[in-house]
């Protein structure tokens, strides 16, 4: 019994122990995953133990680089020494040019006591003065004798215009008057001043005379349909023997969407072949005519120009312009009739040229007032130099260069240095800079000067001006003399007097650019020796380019503009560096590959990939003000048709929006404008249900134009060419302008001018020639007709939407020009711009009672908002 309670007991122990084995086998297995886990763990520890390994291996390579790196400090310290000892060397030298300058001291003392005996000199001329002084006043003493005798004089000449105002106040010289008036005008002719002001005298005697309104409408007529155009006959008649005739040379058509370059030159194109000719020339390889004006004037009072093609095809002439006095342009800004004149012989050359659009490329401040108002043109000023940096530029001609940078759709630079000083002035610019003809210099010529007595060459060529640093080349002839130092170009400084001392200096003068390689070609250094002042530090110089086109050597001083280059060029901070390098250059011959990296960048830098980039830039619209043009239409599909196209062939404009506002037409105009609107992405339509009036309708459009400038125009309307931007430019130029309109065929204020013409072709070329005989001028308006008006996004944001309580028309432009008035800005009529208008279409359809009865509806609105109406009147004529 014992024995199985042991057992028992025994039995209850193994499954004791059982389960404790099944326990331990658990552990057992999780010692197990442990263990794998620190095996994974020993890996990862071994593979970041050979990193480390790496690790210490690169860092034992560093300090090898490290101990390199501390002997070539070494080898620098030594050098630094050495440098000392020539700075002590040079300390020595100083002491000497203080010993010089105690010896110029001494001189100074002599030139003081000879100022002493000039002073005594003076005061004996001042003591002849006093006697001059007394000589003036017995000479005044007789004058005042001559006074007293000119007071009689004038009193007998009193009397005598006394007795002339009584003969002019005779009814016979009042009879004989248009007699008088008409052998005047046909003999002489009338200047505009004379005109205007016989115009403002006509219409305020007018106004006084106590007619009613149809007699003056009446008498109006008569005037302008009958005088008026005896009097412009006659005044035809008398200019015609003086008349300016086009010269007889044909220029190359071209294509609508390639505009005309007007290069506005700073050189005369027969003068130096520099960056002004290469890009003309580079320009009109591309198809486009270029017009080089030169700075060189024709002294004619007319209004004209002379013409020199100067190619074969018809695509580049230079332009000398009639200028009365023939003013210097690096002297002084132009006068108001120098303006006055170019601008009206520059009209000239667009007319023989059959200019439509234009980049305007100015290269001097002095052609501004010019350059900026040329119709349908883009300002481009290309600033090549530091213009304050030239001691001769009066003030107004840097004036001038700030309204350039003001206003120039695009400033052009040629150095880092001038991009960064316009940076804060320009609208938008391009760093575009020099370049070489690599063509012309690459290959070597037949023939290559060589000097006379078989010396090495170190050569220059290039003006020699006040930039140019005759230390330092002096410093370079006497450093090598058994060299010959060639000076090419034209000596505006009288260097010769001092270079020309040294034996071994040669002086050619000026050689044409044709004859530059055989120069080139010759030279075993070629030097670019330019002072550093704010002048030189803005310069690219082309004749770097120039001189690397050949693959030569290049030693130049040290300008930001060398950077570029690219280790091509030896540039030396200091003129023992430059001296130097010039040694370096004659003692060891340059690697090939060296001269042929110089010749491939130089291929890559040539004006024609300049011109690329200009074009890109010019031509480009991205930068321009987007213009929303409104028309409202209501039936009149014909013309509807005629307006919407000559928008999209005569405006020229990339950045039009177009909007037209339909009130309920009848006649098919719907289905034609849905038709035309999803046709062109710039194109909106709006079609409402019933005639909403003019008013209404055009703030429709107003209310979703996107535009940075707003046009409302009658559909009865045809624009001609470059309309847009000639009307921007004016209010981009003119803050003071509110609204502006073009001169018409067909208008009842002094919009109208006088012109005929059978057909819209004939239009076009007879507006043409009006508009370009007119550039720039403006005249003012008490009411800009809404068959055509322009204003900024600004001025309506100010002003507001039209007056709807006008409804279908009348007196609503009346109305928005008073308040335009009221914020103290301009409305005027722009002559440069020309637009064909049928006139009232619309309205014609009106019966003329309801016509009548919309009109005296409407004039009472007016008056009862500004007082009582002013009829509108006619130009040049009595209002």
């Amino acid at each position: 019994t014992e024995r199985d309670g042991q057992i028992v007991s025994l039995n209850q122990a193994v499954a004791e122990r059982d389960g404790q084995i099944v326990s331990l086998n658990q552990v057992v297995a999780e010692r197990d995953g442990q263990i794998v886990s620190l095996n994974h763990a020993v890996y990862d520890k071994d593979v970041h133990i050979n990193n480390l390994g790496q690790a210490l291996t690169e860092r034992d390579g560093q300090i090898d680089s490290l101990s390199q790196a501390l002997v070539e400090r070494d080898g620098q310290i030594v050098s630094l020494n050495q440098g000392v000892a020539e700075r002590d060397g040079q300390i020595v030298s100083l002491n000497q040019g203080v010993a010089e300058r105690d010896g110029q001291i001494v001189s100074l003392n002599q030139a003081v006591t000879e100022r002493d005996g000039q002073i005594v000199s003076l005061n004996q001329a001042v003591a002849e003065r006093d006697g001059q002084i007394v000589s003036l006043n017995q000479a005044m003493s007789e004058r005042d004798g001559q006074i007293a005798s000119l007071n009689q004089a004038v009193t007998e000449r009193d009397a005598a215009v006394a007795l002339i105002k009584m003969i002019k106040s005779s009814a016979s010289w009042r009879l004989t008057r248009p007699l008088r008036f008409a052998a005047r005008l046909a003999r002489y002719g009338l200047t505009s001043e004379d005109r205007q002001r016989l115009t403002q005298a006509l219409r305020q005697r007018y106004h006084r005379l106590p007619l009613p309104a149809p007699v003056k409408r009446l008498v109006s007529f008569a005037y302008h349909k009958m005088v008026g155009k005896t009097v412009r006959a006659l005044r035809r008649s008398a200019l015609r023997a003086s008349q300016f005739h086009p010269p007889e040379i044909n220029s190359a058509p071209i294509p609508d969407n390639l505009p005309d370059y007007i290069f506005w030159g700073v050189i005369d194109w027969h003068f130096r072949h520099q960056r002004p000719q290469q890009l003309a020339l580079a320009l009109a390889n591309t198809g486009r005519r270029v017009f080089y004006i030169s700075p060189n004037f024709i002294d004619d009072e007319r209004e004209g120009f002379e013409v020199e093609a100067l190619d074969a095809v018809g695509l580049l002439f230079q332009v000398k312009l009639f200028v009365k006095g023939a003013p210097v342009i690096y002297s002084s800004a132009p006068g108001v009739e120098s303006v006055s004149q170019l601008r009206a012989s520059i009209g000239e050359v667009l007319s023989w040229a059959n200019c439509k659009q234009l980049i305007s490329l100015v290269q001097h401040p002095f052609w501004h007032d010019v350059a900026s108002v040329l119709p349908n043109s883009r300002l481009v000023y290309d600033c090549m130099d530091h213009h304050d940096g030239f001691g001769n530029n009066a003030e107004s001609l840097l004036q001038l260069e700030k309204s350039l940078l003001n206003e120039a759709v695009l400033t052009i630079t040629t150095s880092t240095w001038l991009d960064e000083a316009v940076a804060p002035h320009a609208i938008q610019r391009a760093l575009i800079r020099n370049a070489g003809d690599y063509d012309h210099f690459a290959s070597v010529p037949d023939s290559v000067y060589r000097d006379p007595q078989g010396r090495r060459i170190i050569g220059y060529y290039g003006a020699i001006a006040e930039w140019f640093d005759l230390d330092l080349v002096e410093a370079v002839a006497k450093r090598h003399p058994e060299c010959c130092v060639l000076l090419i170009g034209s000596d505006t400084v009288n260097a010769k007097s001092r270079l020309g001392k040294l034996a071994n200096v040669t002086f050619t003068g000026e050689v044409p650019y044709s004859k530059l390689p055989h120069y080139l070609y010759s030279f075993d250094v070629c030097l670019l020796p330019f002072k550093v002042i704010p002048l030189t530090l803005a310069t690219n110089p082309v004749k770097a380019y120039e001189y690397l086109s050949s693959g030569k050597p290049v030693v130049a001083v040290d300008l930001p503009e060398m950077a570029q280059f690219d280790g091509l060029v030896y540039a030396a901070g200091d003129r023992e560096r430059f001296l130097d390098a010039v040694d370096r250059v004659l003692a060891h011959p340059e690697p090939k590959e060296l001269i042929l990296r110089r010749k491939v960048f130089a291929q890559g830098q040539t004006w024609k990939h300049r011109t690329e980039t200009l074009i890109q830039h010019a031509e480009s619209s991205a930068h321009e003000p987007k213009v929303s043009v409104i028309v409202v239409t209501y039936n009149n599909l014909e013309f509807t048709r005629a307006c919407l196209a000559s928008l999209d062939e005569h405006s020229q404009c990339e950045n039009l929006e177009i909007i037209v506002v339909d009130n309920a037409s009848s006649d098919g105009s719907k289905d034609f404008l849905q038709t035309w609107a999803a046709t062109g992405a710039n194109r909106k339509l709006i079609l409402n249900d019933d005639n909403r009036g003019f008013a209404a309708a055009n703030n429709q459009g107003m209310d979703v134009a996107t535009g940075d400038f707003l046009v409302l125009l009658n559909n009865d309307t045809y624009v001609t060419p470059g309309w847009v931007r000639t009307l921007v430019n004016h209010l981009q130029r003119d803050k003071t302008l509110g609204l502006i309109g073009p001169v018409t065929n067909n208008i009842g204020n002094e919009a109208k001018i006088d012109i005929q013409y059978a057909d819209m072709g004939e239009m076009l070329a007879k507006s043409a020639a009006y508009t370009r005989r007119h550039i720039a001028q403006l005249h003012p308006l008490r009411t800009a007709a809404f068959f055509c008006v322009m204003m900024r996004r600004q001025t309506f944001e100010r002003v507001g939407p039209l007056d709807e309580a006008f409804g279908r028309g009348f007196f609503e432009d009346d109305d928005y020009c008073r308040r335009v008035e009221q914020l103290g800005l301009r409305v005027v009529c722009a002559e440069d711009v020309f637009i064909h208008h049928q006139l009232s279409a619309s309205f014609d359809k009106l019966k003329q009672q309801d016509r009548q009865k919309l009109f005296e509806d409407n004039k009472k609105i007016y008056e009862a908002k500004w007082g009582a109406w002013v009829p509108h009147t006619y130009k040049d004529t009595v209002p």
